[in-house]
């Protein structure tokens, strides 16, 4: 499972059904999974240059960098970062608050790559929450 299943069009935008850690499944793009993913793109850029990928590394980056501008156009809603959901319904939250909710932000800081959204999207509370 990957890109493959999950981001079918290789531009940034996860679909379809996703297990997660909180033994649920999500559907279509969240802030939560979305975030992790664009930043496990660029690990694996680097992963990949390690090993002499250059091409895999440039496509990785290609396909992080077309998700960054479509999640950031397309999950924000105005206050904080939401689900959009492809299908149905399943455990989503969709224009919710989660605990997730941009967890990708976190784990980009801890391995020193640069963030997926706007840091100011990032740093204030939303009034929901």
């Amino acid at each position: 499972m990957g890109i493959k299943e999950w981001d079918p069009e290789r531009i940034g935008y996860t679909k379809n059904e996703q297990h997660n850690t909180l033994d649920g499944q999500l559907d279509g793009c969240s802030s939560w999974i979305g975030s992790l993913y664009l930043t496990s793109l660029e690990a694996s850029a680097r992963m990949a240059e390690i090993v002499g990928e250059t091409a895999l590394a440039v496509e990785y980056r290609r396909i992080r960098t077309m998700g960054k501008q479509l999640q950031n156009d397309r999950l924000w809603n105005g206050e904080y970062y939401i689900q959009e959901s492809e299908n149905k319904p399943i455990q989503n939250y969709l224009d919710g608050c989660h605990i997730d909710q941009i967890l990708g932000e976190w784990w980009a800081d801890q391995i020193n790559i640069d963030r997926n959204y706007p840091k100011s999207r990032s740093k204030k509370q939303c009034s929901r929450c």
